[in-house]
Protein backbone atom coordinates (compact mmCIF):
# COMPACT_ATOMS: atom_id res chain seq x y z
CA UNK A 1 0.00 0.00 0.00
CA UNK A 2 1.60 3.34 -0.83
CA UNK A 3 0.51 6.96 -2.35
CA UNK A 4 -0.25 7.52 -5.70
CA UNK A 5 -1.99 11.08 -5.72
CA UNK A 6 -2.10 13.83 -3.45
CA UNK A 7 -4.66 16.59 -4.23
CA UNK A 8 -4.81 19.59 -1.41
CA UNK A 9 -7.84 22.44 -2.69
CA UNK A 10 -7.36 25.93 -1.24
CA UNK A 11 -3.82 26.27 0.08
CA UNK A 12 -3.71 29.12 2.25
CA UNK A 13 -7.13 30.00 -0.11
CA UNK A 14 -5.19 30.42 -2.73
CA UNK A 15 -3.46 27.49 -4.87
CA UNK A 16 -4.79 24.00 -5.59
CA UNK A 17 -1.95 20.88 -5.39
CA UNK A 18 -2.04 18.04 -7.77
CA UNK A 19 0.89 15.28 -6.90
CA UNK A 20 1.16 12.26 -8.40
CA UNK A 21 3.70 10.07 -6.21
CA UNK A 22 6.33 7.14 -7.24
CA UNK A 23 5.93 4.10 -4.93
CA UNK A 24 9.68 4.11 -3.92
CA UNK A 25 11.29 7.56 -3.19
CA UNK A 26 9.19 11.23 -3.70
CA UNK A 27 11.89 14.43 -3.40
CA UNK A 28 9.82 17.43 -3.00
CA UNK A 29 11.92 20.77 -4.32
CA UNK A 30 11.00 24.50 -4.62
CA UNK A 31 12.00 27.63 -3.30
CA UNK A 32 11.42 29.07 0.37
CA UNK A 33 7.83 29.86 1.14
CA UNK A 34 6.33 27.53 -1.85
CA UNK A 35 4.61 25.61 0.35
CA UNK A 36 6.96 22.06 0.77
CA UNK A 37 6.40 21.71 4.62
CA UNK A 38 2.87 22.65 4.89
CA UNK A 39 2.14 19.56 2.21
CA UNK A 40 4.24 17.32 4.46
CA UNK A 41 2.85 18.39 7.35
CA UNK A 42 -1.05 18.08 5.76
CA UNK A 43 -0.29 14.41 4.70
CA UNK A 44 1.51 13.71 8.15
CA UNK A 45 -2.09 15.06 9.49
CA UNK A 46 -4.08 13.44 7.49
CA UNK A 47 -2.45 10.19 7.44
CA UNK A 48 -2.67 10.27 12.06
CA UNK A 49 -6.11 11.23 11.93
CA UNK A 50 -5.85 14.64 12.53
CA UNK A 51 -2.27 14.96 14.13
CA UNK A 52 -1.50 18.05 12.36
CA UNK A 53 1.57 19.12 14.38
CA UNK A 54 3.10 22.60 13.40
CA UNK A 55 -0.97 23.54 11.30
CA UNK A 56 -3.28 23.92 13.98
CA UNK A 57 -6.60 24.82 12.72
CA UNK A 58 -6.31 22.77 9.37
CA UNK A 59 -9.26 24.41 7.53
CA UNK A 60 -7.07 27.84 8.17
CA UNK A 61 -5.04 26.44 5.87
CA UNK A 62 -7.08 24.50 3.13
CA UNK A 63 -10.66 24.02 2.07
CA UNK A 64 -10.26 20.34 1.09
CA UNK A 65 -7.58 17.41 0.49
CA UNK A 66 -7.34 13.84 -0.55
CA UNK A 67 -4.97 11.27 -0.70
CA UNK A 68 -5.31 8.11 -3.12
CA UNK A 69 -3.53 4.79 -2.95
CA UNK A 70 -2.45 2.24 -5.27
CA UNK A 71 -5.37 -0.02 -4.07
CA UNK A 72 -8.41 2.35 -4.67
CA UNK A 73 -8.57 3.27 -1.22
CA UNK A 74 -8.42 7.18 -0.56
CA UNK A 75 -8.61 9.73 2.15
CA UNK A 76 -10.39 12.53 2.63
CA UNK A 77 -10.10 15.67 4.66
CA UNK A 78 -13.42 17.62 4.51
CA UNK A 79 -12.84 21.18 6.21
CA UNK A 80 -15.14 23.24 8.44
CA UNK A 81 -15.11 25.83 5.41
CA UNK A 82 -17.17 23.20 3.10
CA UNK A 83 -20.69 24.15 2.47
CA UNK A 84 -23.19 21.84 4.37
CA UNK A 85 -24.85 20.27 1.48
CA UNK A 86 -21.20 19.57 -0.28
CA UNK A 87 -19.95 18.38 2.98
CA UNK A 88 -22.90 16.07 2.91
CA UNK A 89 -23.08 14.80 -0.59
CA UNK A 90 -18.92 14.16 0.10
CA UNK A 91 -19.58 12.00 2.96
CA UNK A 92 -22.08 9.93 1.35
CA UNK A 93 -19.59 6.85 0.77
CA UNK A 94 -17.55 7.15 3.68
CA UNK A 95 -16.74 3.81 4.70
CA UNK A 96 -15.31 5.73 8.32
CA UNK A 97 -15.62 8.69 10.04
CA UNK A 98 -13.51 10.85 11.94
CA UNK A 99 -14.28 14.37 13.37
CA UNK A 100 -11.89 16.70 14.83
CA UNK A 101 -11.79 20.28 16.14
CA UNK A 102 -15.08 22.13 17.62
CA UNK A 103 -18.37 21.08 17.96
CA UNK A 104 -18.69 24.62 15.90
CA UNK A 105 -15.73 23.95 13.36
CA UNK A 106 -16.10 20.43 12.75
CA UNK A 107 -13.53 18.91 10.18
CA UNK A 108 -14.09 15.59 8.52
CA UNK A 109 -11.57 12.62 7.72
CA UNK A 110 -13.50 10.43 5.57
CA UNK A 111 -12.21 6.88 4.15
CA UNK A 112 -13.08 5.31 1.74
CA UNK A 113 -12.87 1.89 0.03
CA UNK A 114 -11.54 0.43 3.53
CA UNK A 115 -12.77 -2.63 4.62
CA UNK A 116 -11.89 -2.84 7.97
CA UNK A 117 -14.37 -3.14 10.94
CA UNK A 118 -14.24 -0.68 14.00
CA UNK A 119 -11.53 1.47 12.54
CA UNK A 120 -10.56 3.73 15.43
CA UNK A 121 -7.06 5.18 13.82
CA UNK A 122 -5.64 5.20 10.57
CA UNK A 123 -2.60 3.96 12.19
CA UNK A 124 -4.33 0.46 12.75
CA UNK A 125 -3.66 0.26 8.93
CA UNK A 126 -1.35 2.67 7.67
CA UNK A 127 2.07 3.31 8.97
CA UNK A 128 3.60 6.34 8.78
CA UNK A 129 6.42 7.38 10.33
CA UNK A 130 7.55 11.70 10.63
CA UNK A 131 10.84 12.48 11.19
CA UNK A 132 12.14 16.03 12.16
CA UNK A 133 15.66 16.33 11.52
CA UNK A 134 15.51 19.73 13.66
CA UNK A 135 18.28 20.11 16.63
CA UNK A 136 15.68 22.15 18.97
CA UNK A 137 15.23 22.78 22.88
CA UNK A 138 12.77 19.77 24.30
CA UNK A 139 9.19 21.46 24.46
CA UNK A 140 6.88 18.90 26.30
CA UNK A 141 3.97 20.64 28.07
CA UNK A 142 2.78 17.33 29.84
CA UNK A 143 4.33 17.56 33.40
CA UNK A 144 4.51 13.81 33.92
CA UNK A 145 6.02 13.38 30.73
CA UNK A 146 8.82 15.41 32.07
CA UNK A 147 9.30 13.37 35.20
CA UNK A 148 10.18 10.18 33.65
CA UNK A 149 12.84 11.62 31.05
CA UNK A 150 16.29 11.71 32.61
CA UNK A 151 18.24 14.58 32.92
CA UNK A 152 20.18 14.06 29.71
CA UNK A 153 17.33 14.59 27.50
CA UNK A 154 18.15 18.66 26.41
CA UNK A 155 16.47 18.49 22.63
CA UNK A 156 13.98 17.29 20.46
CA UNK A 157 16.84 14.79 18.90
CA UNK A 158 17.28 14.05 22.55
CA UNK A 159 14.02 12.71 22.82
CA UNK A 160 13.82 10.76 19.47
CA UNK A 161 16.70 8.75 20.14
CA UNK A 162 15.52 7.88 23.89
CA UNK A 163 11.93 6.36 22.49
CA UNK A 164 13.65 4.45 19.35
CA UNK A 165 15.77 3.09 22.30
CA UNK A 166 12.89 1.51 23.54
CA UNK A 167 11.76 0.52 20.60
CA UNK A 168 14.93 -0.68 19.71
CA UNK A 169 14.93 -3.10 22.61
CA UNK A 170 11.83 -4.68 21.52
CA UNK A 171 13.21 -5.20 17.84
CA UNK A 172 15.80 -7.27 19.07
CA UNK A 173 13.71 -9.44 21.45
CA UNK A 174 11.38 -10.01 18.37
CA UNK A 175 14.33 -11.04 16.11
CA UNK A 176 15.65 -13.07 19.05
CA UNK A 177 11.91 -14.79 19.40
CA UNK A 178 12.43 -15.57 15.43
CA UNK A 179 15.54 -17.29 15.93
CA UNK A 180 13.76 -20.03 18.70
CA UNK A 181 10.69 -20.47 16.66
CA UNK A 182 12.71 -21.17 13.62
CA UNK A 183 14.93 -23.82 15.66
CA UNK A 184 11.73 -25.12 17.27
CA UNK A 185 9.73 -25.61 13.92
CA UNK A 186 12.30 -27.95 12.59
CA UNK A 187 15.55 -30.03 13.88
CA UNK A 188 16.74 -29.65 9.82
CA UNK A 189 17.03 -26.00 9.78
CA UNK A 190 20.40 -24.50 9.23
CA UNK A 191 20.46 -22.51 12.22
CA UNK A 192 23.39 -20.42 11.69
CA UNK A 193 22.10 -20.02 8.30
CA UNK A 194 18.75 -19.19 9.39
CA UNK A 195 20.11 -17.12 12.05
CA UNK A 196 22.03 -14.78 9.49
CA UNK A 197 19.27 -14.41 7.89
CA UNK A 198 16.95 -13.16 10.71
CA UNK A 199 19.62 -10.68 12.03
CA UNK A 200 20.83 -9.59 8.49
CA UNK A 201 19.34 -6.01 8.59
CA UNK A 202 20.35 -5.65 12.01
CA UNK A 203 24.17 -5.94 10.57
CA UNK A 204 23.65 -4.19 7.82
CA UNK A 205 22.74 -1.18 10.25
CA UNK A 206 25.60 -1.43 12.35
CA UNK A 207 27.77 -1.69 8.93
CA UNK A 208 26.12 1.22 7.72
CA UNK A 209 26.39 3.37 10.87
CA UNK A 210 30.40 2.31 11.22
CA UNK A 211 31.32 3.37 7.66
CA UNK A 212 29.23 7.32 8.49
CA UNK A 213 30.93 7.13 12.16
CA UNK A 214 34.65 6.06 10.87
CA UNK A 215 36.29 9.33 10.21
CA UNK A 216 35.59 9.97 13.68
CA UNK A 217 36.41 6.81 15.84
CA UNK A 218 33.14 6.17 16.56
CA UNK A 219 32.16 2.62 16.60
CA UNK A 220 28.71 1.54 17.28
CA UNK A 221 27.91 -0.99 20.13
CA UNK A 222 25.78 -2.26 23.11
CA UNK A 223 25.90 -1.51 27.25
CA UNK A 224 24.95 -4.02 29.22
CA UNK A 225 21.21 -2.96 28.98
CA UNK A 226 21.14 -3.68 25.06
CA UNK A 227 20.84 -0.08 24.22
CA UNK A 228 22.80 1.93 21.88
CA UNK A 229 26.17 3.06 22.49
CA UNK A 230 29.78 4.51 20.94
CA UNK A 231 33.02 3.02 21.89
CA UNK A 232 35.83 6.05 20.54
CA UNK A 233 39.05 4.89 21.60
CA UNK A 234 38.89 4.49 25.38
CA UNK A 235 35.58 6.17 25.93
CA UNK A 236 31.79 4.89 25.72
CA UNK A 237 29.74 7.64 24.66
CA UNK A 238 26.08 7.70 24.93
CA UNK A 239 23.74 8.48 21.46
CA UNK A 240 22.79 11.92 23.29
CA UNK A 241 26.62 13.03 23.48
CA UNK A 242 26.91 12.71 19.48
CA UNK A 243 26.81 16.19 16.91
CA UNK A 244 23.33 17.13 15.95
CA UNK A 245 24.55 15.45 12.34
CA UNK A 246 25.26 11.82 13.99
CA UNK A 247 22.34 12.18 16.62
CA UNK A 248 20.33 12.74 12.81
CA UNK A 249 21.56 9.63 10.83
CA UNK A 250 21.38 7.59 13.75
CA UNK A 251 17.62 8.62 14.15
CA UNK A 252 16.85 8.19 10.56
CA UNK A 253 18.36 4.75 9.76
CA UNK A 254 17.21 3.41 13.33
CA UNK A 255 13.38 4.34 12.37
CA UNK A 256 13.92 2.57 9.12
CA UNK A 257 15.50 -0.47 11.14
CA UNK A 258 12.63 -1.01 13.44
CA UNK A 259 10.32 -1.22 10.81
CA UNK A 260 11.49 -4.31 10.15
CA UNK A 261 10.76 -4.92 6.06
CA UNK A 262 7.45 -3.60 6.89
CA UNK A 263 5.90 -1.37 4.13
CA UNK A 264 5.49 2.28 5.68
CA UNK A 265 5.39 5.45 4.44
CA UNK A 266 8.33 7.90 5.91
CA UNK A 267 8.19 11.68 5.78
CA UNK A 268 11.25 13.90 6.36
CA UNK A 269 11.34 17.72 5.92
CA UNK A 270 15.20 19.24 5.02
CA UNK A 271 16.92 15.66 5.92
CA UNK A 272 20.20 17.48 4.63
CA UNK A 273 20.52 19.65 7.64
CA UNK A 274 23.83 19.34 9.48
CA UNK A 275 24.66 16.34 7.59
CA UNK A 276 28.14 16.30 5.58
CA UNK A 277 27.69 16.31 1.90
CA UNK A 278 29.07 12.69 1.84
CA UNK A 279 26.07 11.20 3.93
CA UNK A 280 23.70 13.56 2.32
CA UNK A 281 25.00 11.62 -0.93
CA UNK A 282 24.25 8.21 0.68
CA UNK A 283 21.18 9.04 2.43
CA UNK A 284 18.42 7.74 0.30
CA UNK A 285 20.59 4.25 -1.21
CA UNK A 286 21.02 3.68 2.55
CA UNK A 287 17.59 4.01 3.73
CA UNK A 288 16.65 1.39 0.60
CA UNK A 289 18.78 -0.79 1.34
CA UNK A 290 17.13 -1.46 4.71
CA UNK A 291 14.04 -1.50 4.20
CA UNK A 292 12.75 -1.31 0.13
CA UNK A 293 9.37 -1.68 1.70
CA UNK A 294 9.17 1.97 2.23
CA UNK A 295 8.13 4.75 0.26
CA UNK A 296 10.14 8.06 0.82
CA UNK A 297 8.58 11.04 0.77
CA UNK A 298 11.02 14.09 1.33
CA UNK A 299 11.43 17.74 0.74
CA UNK A 300 14.95 19.19 0.14
CA UNK A 301 17.02 22.64 -0.98
CA UNK A 302 20.00 20.20 -1.20
CA UNK A 303 21.41 18.79 -4.69
CA UNK A 304 23.73 16.90 -2.85
CA UNK A 305 21.16 14.64 -1.58
CA UNK A 306 19.45 13.51 -5.17
CA UNK A 307 22.71 13.91 -7.32
CA UNK A 308 23.46 10.27 -6.79
CA UNK A 309 20.82 8.49 -8.90
CA UNK A 310 17.40 10.11 -7.64
CA UNK A 311 17.37 12.67 -10.29
CA UNK A 312 13.89 11.73 -11.79
CA UNK A 313 12.14 10.98 -7.94
CA UNK A 314 12.12 15.09 -7.86
CA UNK A 315 8.55 17.01 -8.15
CA UNK A 316 9.12 20.86 -8.18
CA UNK A 317 6.50 22.81 -6.48
CA UNK A 318 5.30 24.87 -9.69
CA UNK A 319 5.01 21.92 -11.49
CA UNK A 320 2.56 20.57 -9.11
CA UNK A 321 0.39 24.05 -7.89
CA UNK A 322 -2.20 26.08 -9.70
CA UNK A 323 -4.04 28.77 -8.91
CA UNK A 324 -7.62 28.09 -7.34
CA UNK A 325 -10.40 29.22 -9.44
CA UNK A 326 -12.48 32.21 -7.98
Amino acid sequence: MHIETIKIEGLWGKYQINWHLNPDVNILAGINGSGKSTVLNLITGILRGGDFIGIGKVDEWIDEAEIAFNDNKTIQLISAKTPPSLKKSMEQNCTHKFSIGRKDRVTTICLKGFEEKNLKTLLNIIKVIRISTFEQPLNIKDISEIQYLPEKIKTDLDYQIFELQRTYLSYQINLGKRVEQAFLQSDQIDIKAKREEIYGNKELFLKIINQFFEQTGKIIDSDKNNEIVFRQEDKILTPYQLSSGEKQVLIILLSVLIQDNEPYILIMDEPEISLHVEWQEELIKVIRSLNNNVQVILATHSPSLVMNGWLDKITNMEDITTKKPK
